[in-house]
């Protein structure tokens, strides 16, 4: 944890420590996101349990070996659009990516194996409240109005070979309740976006393992250039949902 003293209106304020954030939890989120050039609005509720359990998910058609596996489910409020990230624990590239077009009707899901998208790590996710960057540079740099109600400002940013990313969790103030999730993209000084997701009804807690099943059977993996396509966009910071592939 990181602690930083700040300064506002010339006064000193005692510092201030990163909340302690739940692992496992449910939000509902109200997104929108621009990117370069592309404009995605989402609603829905977001599933996080980084607990090893058995789902029938888990495990590909292609094996009959059962596994468990750790879970973050996008459900759509429309029941369109839903992503369903299945993680292998110990296996930082392993693990099943599931998209499903309407989780209230019984279309057949296909699914992209995690090795194809590169290192992928539960805590980071989009709005991961475990994320290790932020965990080691995170800071609490003051307080802020948000929606009429004060809240606690953490920032920090991430920084590759050309392009950045700059982080910002609004927190409801003296609490560990995230209420937005802010995040701009730069390559060098150009910048490319930005992804605003605004929570509500956040409850922490394991979510029932109910949300990580969908209606419909899965058909198997999908079409090379629909994993490639939600890989790029993924390693490009875009959201799971924003990443969608728009075919199958």
């Amino acid at each position: 944890m990181q602690h930083l003293a700040f300064v506002l209106s010339g006064v000193a304020i005692a510092s201030a420590t990163l909340p302690d954030f739940p692992t496992s939890w449910s939000v509902h989120e109200d997104q929108v996101a621009r990117v370069t050039g592309s404009r995605l609005t989402w609603h829905g509720t977001v599933y996080n349990d980084p607990t090893s359990v058995s789902l029938s998910t888990c495990t590909p058609p292609t094996t009959t070996k059962q596994r468990n596996c750790s879970a973050t489910a996008y459900v759509d409020d429309s029941g369109h659009k839903s992503t369903y990230h299945l993680f292998e624990p110990g296996q930082s590239i392993r693990g099943l990516t599931y998209f499903v077009q309407d989780k209230n009707i019984r279309n057949d899901a296909c699914y992209c194996d995690m090795a194809a998208e590169g290192r992928w790590i539960q805590c980071e996710i989009a709005e991961s409240l475990c994320n290790p960057f932020m965990l080691k540079h995170g800071q609490v740099t003051g307080q802020a109005q948000f929606k009429g109600k004060p809240v606690d400002v953490i920032q920090w940013s991430e920084s590759l070979i050309i392009a950045s990313t700059k982080f910002r969790i609004y927190v409801e103030a003296n609490s560990s309740t995230p209420a937005q999730y802010y995040t701009e993209f730069f390559e060098g000084k150009r910048a490319l976006g930005y992804n605003e997701v605004n929570m509500s009804a956040f409850t922490p807690g394991r979510p029932d393992s109910s949300v990580f099943a969908f209606n419909g059977r899965v058909s198997g993996m999908c079409a090379d250039r629909v994993c490639s396509t939600y890989a790029k966009a993924r390693q490009a910071g875009a959201h799971p949902i924003a990443a969608y592939p728009a075919w199958k």
